[in-house]
């Protein structure tokens, strides 16, 4: 597993908004982040949205 997703399920506590999850991983570019972490944790099946059929959630 590659460090990013393994630093990535480490920051993760329970149900995390993305902006939740960028802060704890002190990730200030949001574009780096969607990409480069959630994009590829999503795609390998690490985690998952809380809310798929919205993808702009309150939570």
């Amino acid at each position: 597993m590659a460090e990013p997703l393994l630093t990535l399920l480490t920051a993760l506590v329970g149900e995390m908004s993305g902006e939740e999850l960028q802060d704890a991983l002190c990730l200030l570019h949001g574009e780096h982040f969607r990409v480069g972490w959630l994009a590829p944790a999503l795609r390998d099946g690490l985690i998952e949205l809380a809310f798929a059929d919205k993808l702009r959630s309150s939570k």
